[in-house]
């Protein structure tokens, strides 16, 4: 899940420390979870999608199969 947080914040072109800012976590702490040092809470996890719009079987499972991203149109599913 780290290598995807890192890929959603780069596709975002947002620093680290800008992501952090957005779901209430440091720019170090974003930093531990891209390099694989820390695991996601179920609460990061739940803020990155809803804060980005982030498909959550993009991010939780890995799935290549489906966008990282979701539709607005589909948001509300």
């Amino acid at each position: 899940m780290n290598e995807r947080i890192a890929m959603i914040r780069k596709t975002l072109k947002l620093s680290q420390r800008a992501l952090g800012d957005k779901i209430g976590i440091s720019g170090a702490s974003v930093a531990r979870l891209e390099s694989g040092e820390n695991n996601p809470s179920a609460q990061t996890i739940k803020l990155i999608c809803s804060e980005f719009n982030v498909n959550a079987e993009y991010l939780k499972d890995g799935r290549e199969d489906v966008p990282m991203f979701l539709d607005e149109e589909t948001d509300e599913e």
